[in-house]
């Protein structure tokens, strides 16, 4: 395996149109810089596209500036707020 990606789609209350959600996006250590990322992103972008999303959305960790270059080269851009409570 050279990458996976999980994408969710899900619909939203008081939208009219589902959003898709890449809930996880790895590339191992040997296949990056090669394309992998990219094509998973695109094709879970065309499969929200065909599903109808509005959006597609991602998280990714405030530490990891590589992996924000590299999803900004793509067109993600930051947006809102992440607000968590432990629950531990």
């Amino acid at each position: 395996m050279q990458g996976l990606a999980a994408l969710v789609v899900r619909e939203r209350l008081g939208w009219s149109t589902p959003e898709a959600w890449i809930a996880d996006l790895v590339v191992t250590a040997g296949a990056r810089r090669l394309g992998v990322g990219t094509a998973l992103v695109r094709a879970c972008t065309e499969f929200a596209k065909v599903r109808g999303c509005r959006v597609l959305r991602l998280e990714c960790g405030s530490q990891r500036r590589d992996a924000h270059a590299f999803y900004e080269r793509l067109g993600f851009r930051p947006f809102g707020v992440d607000l968590r409570l432990p629950l531990e």
